[in-house]
C-alpha cells in the first residue's frame, strides 16, 4: 500500500534560548525534510543576541519573541500558536533525519487511533560523530 503523507498538517515548534549557530543546523534539517511542514514556529525565549532567521526566508517560519520564561513556557506558547493538525517538537540544538516527518506521518496514517508518535534519537558530538543512542527501541 503506497501512502502519501500529508505534510500540510505539521507545525514544528522550536523553543530557543541562546541557541547560537546550532539553530541554523536545526533549520537546515527541517529544510532537508522529504515532506514540507505547514509551518515552523520559533519561540525566541529572551535570547541575547536575539534569534535571527534571515537566511531562511524561503521557509514558512514564524519567529515569536518573549521574555525568558523557560523551555516549557516557550514550548507551550508554540502549542497555542500552532495551526497544524500534528505538532512536532525540535530543540534548537538538535537535527532531524531527512525522512523523519515522512516516516512519522506514514505511521499516523497507518494508525489513525494514535495520538502521539515518537522516534529514537541518535546522539552525536559537536564534530558530528555518533556517540550513542537515546532511550527507546
Amino acid at each position: 500500500m503506497n501512502m502519501q503523507p500529508t505534510p500540510t498538517t505539521v507545525s514544528i515548534i522550536i523553543p530557543a534560548y541562546n541557541p547560537g549557530r546550532y539553530i541554523e543546523f536545526a533549520l537546515e534539517s527541517i529544510r532537508a525534510q522529504s515532506v514540507r511542514p505547514f509551518e515552523v514556529i520559533i519561540i525566541d525565549d529572551g535570547s541575547l543576541p536575539p534569534v535571527s532567521v534571515d537566511a531562511f526566508g524561503d521557509s514558512p517560519i514564524r519567529l515569536l519573541r518573549q521574555e525568558n520564561a523557560g523551555q516549557a513556557a516557550a514550548r507551550n506558547r508554540g502549542i497555542r500558536e500552532a495551526r497544524g493538525t500534528w505538532l512536532a517538537f525540535l530543540d534548537a540544538d538538535d537535527v532531524w533525519h531527512p525522512r523523519k516527518l515522512e516516516r512519522q506521518l506514514r505511521a499516523a496514517e497507518a494508525h489513525p487511533e494514535a495520538a502521539i508518535i515518537g522516534c529514537r534519537a541518535v546522539l552525536v558530538d559537536a564534530g558530528g560523530s555518533v556517540i550513542g543512542a537515546g532511550p527507546g527501541g
